[in-house]
């Protein structure tokens, strides 16, 4: 009885979860409850792009951050 009880809870704080996120990528979108949910994860899944996206960007810069070479100029200048 405890653990019934106990697994219902679980899943409802799971739906007030998932409920929670979808409203937190915007509004409801969709005719029904399932086609909302399918959109919700397609949202999910480009936050999560852009969240990878931008750690590589952010990796970049850190690497490169205060790294001093000189640069060379294989040209020359021209004076008329």
């Amino acid at each position: 009885m405890i653990r019934q009880r106990h697994h219902r809870n679980r899943r409802k704080e799971k739906s007030n979860l998932w409920r929670l996120w979808c409203k937190a990528l915007g509004t409801k979108e969709g005719v029904s409850n399932s086609e909302a949910d399918v959109i919700a994860i397609i949202r999910t899944l480009i936050l999560l792009g852009y969240m990878v996206t931008n750690c590589f960007i952010c990796a970049g810069v850190i690497r490169h951050w205060n790294s001093n070479v000189p640069v060379s100029v294989d040209t020359k200048v021209i004076k008329k």
